[in-house]
């Protein structure tokens, strides 16, 4: 079962080298961003094999805690699974957000039974100068 734990500032190392190993520049992402927000949203991260797990917890209308894609390099699945045996444990469905578009193929080969829903008012954004 993975330890998810709150950010430290010593995490930030280990964090940034799995967030730069992605290559995604989501919000989400964000290191300060973590660290900043994760009392607000009861936050924590775990290292699992070399991936960063995110864990949101009470963030769903039923109190659930939702997951993000486990970013960094190595096999998705076994990862994935800890993701889905831990919110086992915890008695909550299993519900992952922030998929990049480049992972989404990957995981409907993986899990060709889940069902896959786009958010609109989920994803990140760039505003232009002028529109400011």
């Amino acid at each position: 079962m993975p330890e998810f734990l709150k950010i430290t500032l010593d995490d930030k190392k280990w964090i940034d080298q799995l967030v730069r190993a992605a290559d995604l520049r989501y919000a989400d992402y964000c290191f300060t961003n973590m660290y900043v927000w994760q009392d607000y949203y009861s936050l924590c991260a775990a290292r699992i094999e070399d991936r960063l797990a995110i864990r949101l917890c009470n963030n769903t209308a039923d109190g659930s805690s939702v997951y993000s894609f486990p970013i960094g390099f190595g096999e998705l699945f076994p990862v994935i699974e800890q993701l889905r045996a831990d919110a086992a444990a915890r008695g909550n469905r299993f519900v992952m957000r922030g998929i990049p578009k480049s992972e989404l193929n990957e995981l409907k080969k993986l899990y060709p039974d889940l069902e896959f829903i786009f958010k609109r008012n989920e994803s990140d954004y760039v505003y232009s100068a002028e529109r400011l």
